[in-house]
């Protein structure tokens, strides 16, 4: 699975931070509606599962940012 977490003090978020990734696709968070400008930051991790045969990454990815 593959979470969202804002960075940024009352960042948008979307309906749902978790996701799963079926069968090797993509993912996607759904909307987040920004309503006040800024530099909105966000990390981005995938939780290990215990799947034969998978490599995970168990990076955190920092510094996804929105500008707006």
């Amino acid at each position: 699975q593959v979470t969202i977490e804002a960075v940024t003090k009352d960042a948008p978020m979307p309906a749902q931070n978790v996701q799963k990734r079926k069968n090797g696709g993509t993912i996607s968070f759904g909307p987040m509606t920004y309503t006040v400008p800024g530099d909105y930051q966000y990390k981005i991790s995938q939780t290990a599962g215990k799947t034969d045969r998978f490599t995970y990454d168990t990076s955190t990815y920092l510094g996804v940012s929105v500008m707006i």
